[in-house]
C-alpha cells in the first residue's frame, strides 16, 4: 500500500500540501510500493475461479458442460497465465512497449480478468512519460479493473485510483477522488491501516473534513499505533507545526525500528514485482510497509526544511535513510539542504544518487533533482554539464499555459546562459561558412537589418538566426560543408542558443496573450505549431504587465543578444 510519504515540487507555482513536502494539483506525486515476485495458484489467480463464474458460463458452458469445453477452458487459462509471465519477464527487462503488447493480447484473451489490466495500469503510471501517454490511461485501466473483482480484491484498487488521480489530477474529479476514499474506508470499517492511509491521503491534499477528522478520533480511541502519527499530520494541515512537532518527536521517542529485513529482487532499480490480493503488481520497495517511524522522521525533516533548519532537515533525514537504501526522495531532500547550506559539491552527489534510481526521471523528486543538479553545475562553472543535465529535462516549448511556461523558464534561462559562455568565447570565421550569403537569402524582409527594439522584434531575429544555423548545420551533416569538429560545436551552441532564446520569448508572448488579450481575442484552437506561434505574435505587446523578473530577464536577453552579433560579426584575423 501506499504511504505517499515523499513529494517534492517541479517549480514555484506548484501546491506544496503541509504534509511531508507533498507537491499535489499540477506537478507529480511519488509512487506506489513493492514485494517479491512469486506467482502463485491460489483461486483469484485463476482464470476461471468463483469470481468469473459469469465469464465462464457466458463463453464456456451449456446445460451440461463437456469434457471437450473443458480442455479448452484449460488451454486458455494456460495461455493467459503464459502471458502474464511473458509480460513479467519482458518488464524486468525493460522492454516497456514490448510488456505492453503482451498484456493487450491477454487483455484480448480475456476480457472479463483483471491480472493484465492492472499490469499495465502498473506500467502505465510508472513510466507514463517515457511510453508518452495521457495522465488517464492507467487511472482508466484501473477503474476497469475494479469492476472486474469482488469486494475482497478492491482495497488496493482504490489505493491505486486514488494515487493515479493525485497524481494525475486531470484524471479524476475531486467528487470522484472523495468516493474512493469514502469507499477504501468502508471495505473495512476497522481496518487500522486502512484508516491511517485515508489520513495520510486526504492530508496530503489538505482534504480536511468531518470525516477525517472521525477517523483520527477512531484511531485514537482504538489505542492504534498510527493515532498519535495522524493526529500530527492533521495538525500540519491546520499549520501547526508546533504541535506537528512535538507529536512527531513523540513518535520517534516511542516507536521501534523493525528488525525485519526483506529480501528482494529489484528491477530497474526501483520496483519490486508483488502479490497483492491474488494479482501480480508492480510497486517500489518502501511502499508494502506504513513504517511509522520512517512517517515521522521523514515529516520531521520536512518541517525543519521549510523552518530552514538545514542541517537539522538532514540529519533527521538520514535517520530515516539508513532504513531505506534506495529512496530517491530522501536523496532529493537531503541534497536541497546540503544545497540551502552552500554544499554544492555534495549536494550534486545526493542529486546524482536520486536520479540514478530513477534515470527516466518519471518521479518528480528525480526530475527536480536533475534540474537542482544543473543548476548547481552551472555555479560550479561546469557549463556542460549543466547543459547535458538540464537538455533531459521535458522541455515542451509548444505546450502552452501559464503553469507549463513557468515551470520551464529557469530552465531555458539556465540553458541560454551556459550556451552564451562558450559562443563569446570562441570565434568562427562566417566567410568560411559562407553565412552572409546565407543570411542575405533567407532574410527576405531585411529583419536583422535593423536592430531590436521590442520582444516581437526579437523574436523574429532570434528565430531568424536559428533557421539559419539550423540549415547551415544541416548542410555540414550531409557532407556539403567541411569544417573541424570544433567548428561544429561552435555552430551548434549558436543554433541551440537562439532555439532557447526564441522559445523563450514566444513564451514571453503566450503570458502577454493570456494577461492581455483572452478575454478580449478568444483562443483560435489549432493543432497547427505555425498558426498558433503567428497568432500570438500579431497581439500588442505590453511589458510593463509581464512580472517584473521576467522584465528583467528580457532586458538581459537584450543585452545578450548585442554581444552575440557583435561577436559573430566581427572577422576572425587569419
Amino acid at each position: 500500500m501506499n504511504s505517499l510519504q515523499r513529494f517534492i515540487k517541479l517549480r514555484p507555482t506548484t501546491y506544496r500540501s503541509p504534509i511531508t513536502g507533498i507537491f499535489c494539483g499540477k506537478n507529480n506525486l511519488s509512487s506506489k510500493i513493492s514485494t517479491k515476485l512469486e506467482l502463485n495458484n491460489n483461486s483469484s489467480n485463476k482464470l476461471f475461479s468463483s469470481g468469473n463464474s459469469s465469464y465462464l458460463n457466458r463463453y464456456y458452458t451449456s446445460t451440461t458442460r463437456s469434457s471437450t469445453n473443458q480442455t479448452t477452458i484449460d488451454k486458455i487459462e494456460l495461455e493467459y497465465k503464459q502471458l502474464i509471465n511473458n509480460a513479467l519477464d519482458q518488464f524486468k527487462l525493460k522492454q516497456l512497449q514490448a510488456s505492453i503488447k503482451t498484456l493487450d493480447q491477454a487483455i484480448q484473451l480475456c476480457k472479463n480478468k483483471a491480472d493484465a489490466i492492472l499490469l499495465k495500469a502498473d506500467i502505465q503510471i510508472y513510466y507514463k512519460n517515457t511510453l508518452k501517454i495521457s495522465d488517464t490511461e492507467a487511472f482508466n485501466n484501473y477503474k476497469l479493473a475494479l469492476t472486474l473483482v469482488p469486494d475482497n480484491q478492491k482495497a488496493e484498487i482504490y489505493r491505486s485510483l486514488i494515487y493515479s488521480g493525485l497524481k494525475n489530477p486531470e484524471a479524476v474529479t475531486y467528487e470522484s477522488l472523495s468516493d474512493y476514499f469514502n469507499k477504501l474506508y468502508e471495505l473495512d470499517l476497522n481496518n487500522e491501516e486502512n484508516m491511517y492511509e485515508i489520513v495520510l491521503l486526504k492530508s496530503s491534499i489538505n482534504q480536511l473534513d468531518q470525516g477525517l477528522m472521525d477517523i483520527c478520533k477512531k484511531l485514537l480511541a482504538m489505542n492504534s499505533k498510527y493515532g498519535t502519527i495522524s493526529l500530527a499530520f492533521i495538525s500540519m494541515v491546520q499549520q501547526n507545526f508546533e504541535q506537528a512537532k512535538q507529536l512527531l518527536q513523540q513518535v520517534i521517542d516511542t516507536e521501534v525500528q523493525s528488525d525485519v529485513i526483506r529480501e528482494q529482487e529489484i528491477y530497474h532499480k526501483r520496483f519490486v514485482i508483488v502479490q497483492v490480493d491474488g494479482f501480480s503488481r508492480i510497486q517500489e520497495p518502501y511502499d508494502q510497509d506504513l513504517s511509522v517511524l520512517d512517517n515521522a522522521l521523514y515529516n520531521l525533516g520536512a518541517i525543519q526544511k521549510m523552518e530552514e533548519r538545514y542541517q537539522e532537515s538532514y540529519d533527521t533525514y538520514q535517520k530515516c535513510l539508513k532504513n531505506k537504501p534506495l529512496s530517491y526522495f530522501l536523496y532529493s531532500s537531503m541534497g536541497e539542504c546540503m544545497s540551502k547550506l552552500g554544499n554544492h559539491k555534495e549536494a550534486i552527489e545526493l542529486y546524482t544518487k536520486a536520479i540514478d534510481i530513477d534515470p527516466e526521471l518519471e518521479t518528480a523528486e528525480a526530475y527536480q533533482a536533475i534540474i537542482d543538479r544543473g543548476a548547481l553545475k552551472y555555479l560550479l562553472q561546469d557549463y556542460d554539464g549543466t547543459i547535458i543535465d538540464l537538455r533531459r529535462t521535458r522541455l515542451e516549448p509548444f505546450e502552452l499555459g501559464v503553469d507549463k511556461i513557468l515551470d520551464r523558464a529557469f530552465i531555458m534561462e539556465t540553458l541560454i546562459y551556459s550556451h552564451e559562455v562558450y559562443i563569446n568565447n570562441i570565434k568562427i570565421d562566417a566567410e568560411k561558412f559562407n553565412l552572409p550569403s546565407i543570411i542575405k537569402q533567407m532574410d527576405t524582409s531585411n529583419i536583422l537589418s535593423t536592430p531590436p527594439k521590442n520582444i516581437q522584434q526579437l523574436f523574429a531575429h532570434t528565430s531568424l538566426y536559428f533557421k539559419i544555423y539550423s540549415k547551415l548545420l544541416s548542410s555540414i551533416t550531409s557532407g556539403l560543408v567541411k569544417c573541424a569538429d570544433d567548428e561544429v560545436w561552435v555552430l551548434r551552441d549558436r543554433e541551440s542558443l537562439f532555439y532557447y532564446l526564441s522559445r523563450y520569448l514566444q513564451d514571453s508572448m503566450y503570458l502577454n496573450y493570456h494577461d492581455n488579450h483572452a478575454q478580449d481575442s478568444p483562443w483560435v484552437p489549432s493543432n497547427d505549431k505555425e498558426t498558433i506561434h503567428y497568432y500570438i505574435t500579431q497581439l500588442p505587446y505590453r511589458e510593463s504587465k509581464q512580472s517584473a523578473y521576467r522584465q528583467a530577464v528580457h532586458k538581459t536577453l537584450f543585452e545578450l543578444y548585442d554581444s552575440l552579433t557583435k561577436v559573430m560579426n566581427e572577422k576572425v584575423k587569419n
